[in-house]
């Protein structure tokens, strides 16, 4: 089993995170490989002043009921910086998802997937770390 800090390194040297990146796009699995889907949730992140805000919502496939919000309130800790979003973003989400009771079976999250340019987005980031299928 693969740890979450390998995914979120504390050296964030550009090489540190261009390894990483590799890792995530390599381990990336694409391919439409659901057999039911019952829980689906969406995170998305907000800032206020030099916090990062994070919050899940976990909703019930079938009738798109409301089962489940979860946030976390941490500094931020990773400037921004164009290709590298989910060290910014992702410890945030990860630390929100740990709150999770219900385990989702899709994670739609607001950022780039396999798109990005090293094919390492924060979806398919988060994806990766977690072991949970995402959509950009």
């Amino acid at each position: 089993m693969t740890r979450i800090s390998e995914f979120f390194p504390e050296d964030t040297s550009r090489g540190s995170l261009l390894k990483v990146q590799r890792i995530v796009s390599e381990r990336a699995m694409i391919k439409d490989d659901f057999a039911d889907l019952h829980n689906i949730a969406a995170a998305d992140q907000a800032f206020l002043d030099n916090r990062i805000i994070s919050a899940i919502l976990v909703m019930d496939f079938g009738s798109l009921e409301i089962t489940e919000c979860v946030f976390s309130i941490a500094p931020v800790s990773y400037p921004y910086i164009p290709t590298f979003l989910s060290f910014r973003e992702g410890p945030a989400i990860v630390n929100a998802f740990e709150k999770l009771k219900i385990r989702p079976d899709l994670m739609l999250i607001d950022g780039a997937g396999i798109n990005h340019p090293r094919g390492a987005g924060i979806a398919t980031h988060i994806g990766v770390a977690l072991d949970v299928p995402t959509i950009a």
